[in-house]
């Protein structure tokens, strides 16, 4: 989903995630600053860390990144 700020579309990927959550379907979400963030610190602390939260993010067979666009990737 994209669209402007304001839409609604958080609340309609949380209501998507929530519905495929109820249908036994493993589910991850997040903000796509938080999760860059979150790799800069796996990627700084150990490797095997790193290779656990790549894992953990394909076990989802939802995976919702809310935010595109606010801060640039690398």
């Amino acid at each position: 989903m994209y669209g402007p700020i304001g839409m609604g579309l958080t609340h309609l990927a949380i209501a998507v995630g929530l519905h495929a959550y109820d249908m036994s379907m493993p589910v991850k979400f997040y903000t796509v600053a938080a999760l860059v963030m979150r790799l800069g610190e796996k990627r700084s602390e150990a490797r095997w860390k790193l290779k656990y939260l790549f894992s953990e993010i394909q076990r989802a067979q939802l995976l919702i990144q809310d935010e595109w666009g606010y801060i640039p990737v690398e």
